[in-house]
C-alpha cells in the first residue's frame, strides 16, 4: 500500500523546468565584449538588458555582475547597482575589483565610511590598485582626516611619476590644501604650462587665492578665460551663467567680489601677510 502511494506522489510531483544551458567561456567573453561596445555608444537600456539576461544563465559570473553593476550606475540606478556588488562581493570577497567599483557607489550615495571600508580593503587585496587609492584618499579628505590621506598617497608623493598625472596631481594638492600646507599645493602643482589641464589652473586659482596672491590667481582665470574663449567670435563656449560668461566654472565672477581685484599690489615677500 505504501508503495502504491510513493509512486503516485511521484507521478504527480511536476517535472522540474530544464536547466538552462551555461554559455562556453568564449560565448560569454562575446557578450560581455558586446555589453562594453553598448556602453561606449551610449545604448545604456540595451547594455542593462543583455547584462541581465546574460545573468540568468551565468548569475555567478563576476565580470558580467560588475558590467550589470556599473550598466546601473550610468542609469541612475544606484540602489540596483549596490545590490548586484554585494552579491559580487559575497561570491568574490578576495577580488579587489569588486570591493573598489562598490566603493564607488557607496561614496556617490554619501555613505563615505562605508566606501572607506571597501576601498581601504580593496588596496589590503591589491596594493596597486590606482584608483582606488585616489578615491579612499578623498573619501579621508571629505572625513577631515588630511594626514592619513597623506599617509594614502604616500606611494605616489614618494615615487613620482615623470609624467603628469592629473588625477594624482589634484588628490595630492587637495591632501595638502585640507592638511593646511598650502605653499606644499601649490609646489605639488607647479609649473603651468599653457597645456596645464584646466581642473589643475582651477585649482592654482583657489590656492593663490587662499594665499593671497591675486595677481597670479588673476593671471591664471585670464588664461583659464582665454581658453573658453572662441577664436572667431570672442564669445565663450560653455553654459551661460548669471555672471554674462558662458564658462562652466568662471573664476572672474569671484574675484570681482575681491576687495583688491584689479589694484596693484605692493610685492611682498614669500610668507609675509597680505598686504592691506
Amino acid at each position: 500500500m505504501l508503495a502504491r502511494v510513493l509512486q503516485f506522489l511521484l507521478k504527480s510531483r511536476p517535472s522540474a523546468s530544464p536547466a538552462r544551458p551555461e554559455e562556453s567561456p568564449a560565448t560569454a567573453m562575446a557578450i560581455r565584449q558586446q555589453i562594453e561596445q553598448m556602453l561606449a555608444s551610449n545604448r545604456l537600456a540595451e547594455a542593462l538588458t543583455l547584462a541581465t539576461s546574460a545573468l540568468r544563465s551565468q548569475p555567478d559570473d563576476l565580470d558580467t555582475l560588475l558590467l550589470h553593476a556599473k550598466t546601473s550606475m550610468l542609469l541612475g540606478d544606484a540602489d540596483g547597482a549596490e545590490q548586484t556588488l554585494r552579491r559580487a562581493v559575497s561570491l568574490a570577497p578576495l577580488d579587489p575589483a569588486s570591493h573598489s567599483a562598490l566603493g564607488d557607489v557607496l561614496a556617490v550615495k554619501a555613505r563615505v565610511l562605508e566606501a572607506e571600508i571597501e576601498y581601504t580593503e580593496c588596496l589590503r587585496l591589491d596594493p596597486s590598485q590606482r584608483q582606488a587609492r585616489i578615491n579612499l584618499a578623498y573619501v579621508k579628505i571629505q572625513l577631515g582626516q588630511a594626514e592619513p590621506a597623506l599617509a594614502v598617497l604616500e606611494p605616489f608623493t614618494r615615487d613620482r611619476a615623470p609624467e603628469r598625472d592629473t588625477q594624482v596631481d589634484l588628490v595630492v594638492s587637495r591632501a595638502f590644501e585640507a592638511a593646511g600646507l598650502f605653499t606644499e599645493a601649490v609646489e605639488w602643482l607647479q609649473p603651468e604650462h599653457a597645456d596645464t589641464p584646466a581642473l589643475i589652473l582651477e585649482q592654482l586659482v583657489r590656492l593663490y587665492q587662499t594665499l593671497g596672491k591675486t595677481e597670479e590667481a588673476i593671471g591664471l582665470v585670464d588664461l583659464i578665460h582665454r581658453r573658453h574663449a572662441s577664436a572667431e567670435t570672442g564669445t565663450c563656449l560653455g553654459p551661460r551663467t548669471p555672471s554674462g560668461c558662458r564658462s562652466g566654472w568662471c573664476p572672474t565672477a569671484s574675484f570681482r567680489a575681491l576687495p583688491d581685484a584689479g589694484r596693484p599690489r605692493r610685492t611682498r615677500r614669500a610668507g609675509s601677510s597680505p598686504s592691506r
